[in-house]
């Protein structure tokens, strides 16, 4: 409980503990003397102004204050404040809650948190590296082979031709369709994996290439 002037007039004993002062210390202190001295002088007008207008004031996490022990340690501090009749003069009562070890929880989960972003973020550019190698190498190492023999199978049609039979030219044919469909499945496996534009034109073109593909392949107009 705190005076007009801002004497302490009386301190319960969990404010005893917290502060590490006896009853008769704390009654002869004033109650900046429990707060930093950089933070004393600017907490005279603070509490002079409650004191023209008293309302009740709640804890408020964005409302900490840094208290000091009698030893010198400091540690933050939520408060509530309250008008209150004490002794028949109108004083301030002071509610202090010891928030160091929330504080430093927060702070350790918000370092948890950055790192975990920062893992999460390393982990992105690997799987997009991998993808970006695998899809390079699943077309330039397939494309050019493929296209040699589908070559080969034409030069080998041509051969064939003056004895090339029903059964002869269908299987070419059959074998010729199947290598154009494993090139045209290669190239979209390659394109999903990690589009070309995406590297040459960035995200924005590459998304519109996607999405008139997809119109394409589904006939569903997308913008």
């Amino acid at each position: 409980v705190v005076g007009p002037e801002g004497q302490i007039l009386s301190a319960n004993e969990q404010a005893r503990k917290l502060f590490a002062y006896t009853a008769e210390e704390f009654r002869g202190l004033h109650v900046e003397a429990l707060m930093p001295a950089s933070h004393r002088a600017p907490h005279v007008g603070l509490r002079e102004g409650y004191q023209r207008a008293p309302i009740v004031r709640l804890m408020n996490p964005l409302q900490e204050l840094r208290c000091v022990r009698s030893d010198g340690a400091e540690f933050v501090a939520e408060i509530a404040l309250g008008p209150l009749q004490f002794k028949n003069q109108p004083c301030t009562i002071a509610i202090v809650r010891d928030i160091t070890e929330r504080k430093k929880l927060e702070l350790e989960r918000a370092e948890a948190e950055r790192r975990f972003r920062v893992l999460s973020s390393r982990l992105m550019e690997v799987q997009e590296a991998e993808r970006r190698q695998l899809s390079t190498e699943l077309h330039d190492r397939t494309s050019p082979q493929l296209a040699a023999i589908q070559i080969n199978l034409t030069m080998l049609a041509n051969l064939l031709r003056t004895q090339e039979t029903e059964d002869i030219k269908a299987v070419l044919d059959d074998t010729v369709h199947l290598i154009d469909d494993t090139t045209v499945g290669i190239r979209e496996i390659s394109a999903n994996l990690r589009p070309a534009v995406l590297d040459d034109a960035g995200l924005l073109p590459a998304l519109t290439a996607y999405a008139q593909q997809f119109t394409h392949r589904t006939g569903i107009a997308v913008d």
